[in-house]
């Protein structure tokens, strides 16, 4: 009896232990990343910050954040890009999804920074992204030039089978995970998995710098469910891209529900050690 319960309080011991090894290793999955954007719900949301979705779920889309992940980078300067990427989305649509515009302002998007994002907020705009946007930029000169260039307002074309948002705007700096192929791969409810082509549609945000843990809000958007959303960034004191990994881009049209594989991994683990004390008390 005596080694039955030795051996029953290791396997409670092991059980417990992989528990927080495999929590720790999605945790520091998440901290390793090097892109730091993460698109959530809109602020006060579940998924202010992210919910883990893979990608994650926003909603309907009219209100959705930019979070900045990392609590200590250098700033975001102003213009922050958000990137929508529409299913089949081959005519220029933007005063669909933006509404119209005054001197080059999207006068029915609201925008609000919040820095932290449990702060106080800082009314900013959502302008007309236009191109040339990152030319003094010391990684390659990124993005935004004549080519692709905006066909009209928001639109800069539509991107193909195999391509790569952030390459096909021009972005050097971007992850070259968030193309098409992946968007079509993913048959999440609210995808389009018979998508062809993505309409790119920038608009660019001002205001304020995104710190650390800081949060953009954007209200006001309509747009169509299947949307992917990224975002695009650059800190001026060091020339550094933030960019959004396809993990944590945001997907329109399903509701948004937290996800947090850390807690879910502990729980099973929790769950293996009281079946083992369990078995460990009936053996005594």
């Amino acid at each position: 009896m005596r080694l039955s319960v030795i051996r029953a309080l290791v396997l409670c011991g092991l059980a417990v232990f992989l528990s927080l090894v495999c929590g720790y290793q999605a945790s520091a999955q998440t901290l390793l990343d090097p892109s730091t954007l993460h698109v959530g719900a809109g602020v006060g949301t579940a998924c202010q910050t992210g919910c883990a979705g893979d990608p994650n779920k926003i909603g309907p889309g009219g209100t959705l954040d930019i979070f900045q992940e990392s609590s200590a980078p250098a700033a975001v300067d102003a213009p922050i890009l958000l990137i929508l990427s529409v299913p089949n989305d081959t005519v220029n649509k933007t005063s669909t999804y933006f509404g119209p515009t005054t001197a080059g302002v999207y006068t029915s998007i609201g925008v609000q920074f919040y820095n932290p994002y449990t702060g106080s907020p800082v009314s900013g705009t959502a302008n007309v992204a236009g191109t040339g946007l990152f030319t003094n930029a010391s990684n390659n000169s990124l993005g935004l030039q004549a080519n692709p260039g905006p066909l009209a307002g928001a639109f800069y074309g539509s991107m193909g089978s195999g391509q790569e948002v952030y390459s096909f705007l021009n972005f050097t700096g971007g992850g070259g995970i968030n193309n098409s192929n992946s968007f079509t791969n993913f048959t999440l409810t609210g995808n389009d998995p018979t998508a062809t082509s993505f309409g790119i549609y920038v608009i660019a945000l001002n205001g304020s710098t995104l710190a650390g843990n800081g949060l953009i809000n954007v209200t006001g958007l309509s747009v169509p469910k299947g949307t992917f959303v990224d975002a695009f960034g650059e800190g001026s004191k060091n020339s550094k891209a933030f960019v959004v990994p396809f993990t944590e881009a945001g997907l329109t049209g399903p509701s948004p529900t937290p996800e947090p594989s850390s807690i879910l991994l502990f729980g099973t683990g929790l769950l293996l050690a009281g079946g083992m004390l369990r078995r460990l008390l009936l053996s005594v």
